[in-house]
């Protein structure tokens, strides 16, 4: 049995046309939408360390 490297839920608000074009990419491209919202906050974290974002 693997273990689970997560280990924090977060609840995310979004309005109907963000969550909407969300659902249509992660549908696209065949990967959960918590996934790819993992994704995007990474590489935000990762432009934020490396001093691209203020």
């Amino acid at each position: 049995m693997r273990k689970k490297k997560l280990k924090r839920h977060v609840g995310v608000l979004f309005t109907d046309e963000i969550y909407n074009k969300v659902v249509q990419i992660t549908d696209s491209k065949e990967i959960p939408l918590s996934q790819y919202i993992r994704e995007i906050v990474e590489e935000k974290i990762n432009q934020n360390e490396e001093g691209r974002i203020e």
